[in-house]
């Protein structure tokens, strides 16, 4: 591998090997113009006269550049360099599902139905997604789903953090449904432990076959290995999947295994149509927490369990999860939680009580724990936080009472990982409030918003408890929070999108209409420079389009780094969290902002084109539709009708995991 260290191919420079697969071998590289390290997969050598290989992998790379989801890896490139294909794609930091699942089955632990659930409803959302787009991805199993980490590594012997998001990798088997040409008589491409029973045949391969094989993980995670195990040979595993019904999963409830019953059938036609719907009947599994505590008799020894107490207190039926994070987020300022009330205390009694009945707490048995007997769903916000400016408020009337002598704290998570007590909670008229006063765009801060349960009064407040609720911004709205930040510093979130989109889109006009007067001019150099602008221009300078498009050296973007599309998309974001007075209103200019928004991407593919054009005869056609879409008159007047409205940002708030 080390033949290519140093080597540039296209616009990237390889600098270490990452890894090798049965098709390629995998570099860690840097995108020389973009400045970012990317992923880069090049064939193998001995596989370059292949034809068929050879269109697998360009296969694979035209698939998943087409696709644009939070849970499959980005393509960036691909192109052929000495008759060798490669694909340049983004770099996941974290490790595979299945290297985390070793180290956890290694320490004899199971992860936590919450957790699962999580992971699966992240897969389920990208396979819909491919498969709505005609492609099947052939080869789902553990080692093809990366666990990107969020503001800490991961540690297989710690939980994961709910900031960890799966994403689907290696589609170098991937089909489309469409395709004319069919897998070779004889040819079986997957592998064995994850493969459905049509795929071994290599008849009738759709969606339901990645369903399947999605079961197969769902199975491991909850079992701990496959159900037809790696100690037989690879034709004998093949062989089971076609004739053997799989094993039930030890200590299932009969939800679960009426699910995996579904997932797992030999015929297609009687599997879940959809990953989403296995996903949804996932969460209704465990969708209250006595069905999540008697799921596998092994979650006794899970991660979560070894780290702290689960504490579990309610009222007819109602009980609430308050799992001790302590060595996760607030290990991140490396101390070490205070245990709530001396050595014992409510929450550890609480735990002990027997899940099934109804209970008062041992301290104040003639008074109910909580002031409300609704039962909180686990994948239901219970209330939200808003954060105008320096201020953040919230409410969470879904929230029960605090036991005697407990009270809720709240803490802000920075995207870096810092952690700041912003004080305690207030608990009245049957629902938790809480309000604070900081200094700058506090929203920029907050990576995550933590509500944790501590001793009142606390004797070690700097350091948390239980974490019982929890809240974080969309990773894109909390990105394009960071990015705004950087450029407008702590002008105010309220002025800082309106006055940067107005000024972004004045010089968006006026370099589409400089490739319009380049394209009549005849000049394509010319209208090439100016498309590159209103590329940078529309992306911003963490746009996947972003970069030197007429290869002169230099990136220009005479617009700010922001980008017209991230202020167009942090301003839909600040419209739906707003209160409005009249509901028909608002949602008339969420409309008329995606409006504008799509305009804004068809000019950025449009433009893209111009870039990457090889005559003015190529880019007259775009014309017309250039020519249309000049948004500097519409953006206008979308912020004139908006100017009323107080604009804020609002996080929903969730059961802690």
């Amino acid at each position: 591998m080390e033949g290519w260290i140093g080597r540039t191919l296209s616009k990237v420079q390889i600098e270490r090997p990452l890894g090798r697969g049965g098709m390629a071998e995998v570099y860690v590289g840097r995108h020389t113009t973009l400045n970012r390290p990317v992923a880069v997969k090049l064939l193998h050598a001995h596989l370059q006269e292949d034809a068929d290989l050879k269109r697998r992998f360009i296969a694979e790379a035209q698939a998943v550049a087409s696709l644009r989801h939070p849970n499959i890896v980005q393509v960036f490139d691909f192109d052929i360099v000495s008759g060798r294909p490669y694909i340049v794609m983004e770099l996941l930091q974290g490790m595979s599902l299945a290297q985390y699942l070793a180290g956890l089955h290694a320490s004899g632990l199971t992860l936590p139905l919450s957790t699962i659930a999580h992971l699966v409803d992240g897969i389920a959302s990208a396979l819909d997604y491919a498969h709505e787009r005609g492609i099947v991805h052939r080869d789902i199993k553990p080692a093809n789903i990366m666990l990107r980490q969020g503001t800490t590594p991961i540690n297989p012997a710690l939980p994961l953090l709910p900031d960890v998001q799966p994403v689907l990798t290696d589609f170098g088997v991937a089909r489309l449904t469409t395709a004319t040409t069919q897998t070779a008589t004889g040819t079986v491409l997957g592998t064995p432990a994850y493969m459905s029973p049509e795929q071994i045949r290599g008849v009738g391969i759709d969606a339901r076959s990645d369903i399947y094989s999605l079961g197969i993980v769902l199975y491991e995670m909850l079992a701990g290995d496959p159900p037809f195990n790696h100690d037989t040979t690879p034709a004998a595993v093949l062989v089971k999947h076609l004739q053997e019904k799989p094993p039930p999963v030890p200590q299932a409830r009969p939800a679960v295994q009426r699910l995996m019953d579904r997932a797992l059938a030999k015929d297609p036609n009687k599997r879940y149509p959809q990953a989403g719907l296995l996903a949804q009947d996932l969460r209704a599994a465990g969708g209250d927490t006595q069905a999540a505590s008697r799921l596998l008799d092994s979650r006794q020894d899970t991660g979560v369990s070894r780290l702290g107490r689960i504490a579990l207190f309610g009222l007819g039926g109602l009980l609430l999860l308050a799992v001790v994070v302590g060595g996760l987020a607030f290990g991140l300022r490396g101390q070490t939680p205070a245990a709530p009330a001396a050595t014992s205390g409510p929450t550890e009694a609480l735990a002990e009580l027997p899940i099934d009945e109804p209970t008062a707490s041992p301290e104040t048995s003639t008074d109910p724990i909580v002031a409300n007997p609704t039962p909180v769903p686990v994948d239901e916000p219970i209330g939200s936080a808003v954060f105008r400016e320096g201020s953040l408020t919230a409410q969470l009337p879904g929230a029960p009472q605090p036991p005697a002598g407990f009270a809720y704290h709240v803490w802000l998570v920075s995207p870096l990982g810092q952690v700041q007590s912003l004080g305690p909670a207030q608990f009245s008229g049957n629902q938790l409030t809480f309000s604070y006063q900081g200094e700058g765009v506090l929203a920029a801060q907050a990576g995550q918003l933590l509500f944790s349960l501590e001793p009142d009064p606390d004797p070690n407040p700097d350091a948390a408890g239980d974490v019982v609720f929890q809240g974080a911004f969309d990773p894109e709205v909390a990105a394009d929070l960071q990015l705004l930040f950087d450029v407008a510093g702590q002008t105010p979130l309220a002025q800082a999108v309106p006055q940067g989109l107005s000024r972004q889109v004045v010089h968006f006009d006026s370099h589409l209409n400089l490739i319009l007067s380049s394209i009549d001019g005849g000049s394509l150099p010319s209208a090439k420079l100016h498309a590159e602008h209103v590329i940078n221009i529309s992306d911003g300078r963490d746009g996947l389009d972003y970069g030197d498009w007429n290869d002169d050296g230099r990136t220009e973007n005479p617009g700010d780094d922001v980008g017209l599309v991230p202020y167009l998309r942090l301003l839909r974001t600040m419209l739906e969290s707003s209160p409005a007075s009249d509901p028909d209103q608002a949602e008339e200019l969420i409309s008329q902002l995606d409006e504008l928004l799509a305009i804004a991407n068809d000019t950025l593919d449009l433009a893209t084109r111009v870039a990457a054009a090889d005559g003015v005869a190529e880019v007259q056609p775009l014309r017309a539709d250039l020519d249309s879409h000049h948004l500097g008159e519409r953006v206008e007047a979308f912020l004139a009708q908006i100017e009323p409205i107080d604009l804020v940002l609002a996080v929903p708030i969730f059961l802690a995991p």
